[in-house]
């Protein structure tokens, strides 16, 4: 794709029945916007129990015309939301998941199964989640130390 092709965030979180999980959520896409990130053209997307939906968000983005979205989940480690849920959603082919064991399979009647016309000029990067970054262990020590 060219340079001038007009790209998204799409941060995705889990959702909850309790309030945090999109307080959070929204909390860390304005901190994403007021860093200027992809021009503030940053979304989130909840799997269940909360607005906006993933599918909600990437049919908002998509009707803007947005070529590429990156989605970013925010989530520690891979599980099965991120290994299985999430790519289904987005309507990712196996090829995505590709070499991950699925340990357990859980269904929760919350996650949408709303499908959304993905147009095929439209790319989707699915990144991987924060996983154990070294800056993980520094931001723990730092919430440890503070609390002392």
């Amino acid at each position: 794709m060219s340079m001038t092709t007009k790209k998204a965030l799409l941060l995705v979180g889990h959702g909850s029945k309790l309030p945090y999980s999109k307080e959070f959520m929204m909390s860390i896409l304005e901190k994403f916007k007021k860093k200027d990130i992809f021009s503030g053209n940053v979304y989130i997307g909840l799997m269940e129990f909360n607005h906006p939906t993933i599918p909600e968000s990437l049919k908002e983005i998509i009707s803007s015309g947005f070529k590429k979205i990156i989605v970013l989940p925010l989530f520690l480690a891979h599980g099965t939301h991120t290994k299985k849920d999430i790519p289904k959603i987005l309507q990712l082919n196996s090829n995505n998941t590709k070499g991950h064991e699925e340990i357990h399979s859980h269904h929760s009647h919350h996650i949408s199964n709303e499908k959304i016309e993905i147009p095929n000029d439209v790319e989707i990067i699915y990144k991987d989640p924060i996983g154990p970054h070294d800056k993980i262990i520094d931001i723990l020590l730092e919430k440890i130390n503070s609390d002392m």
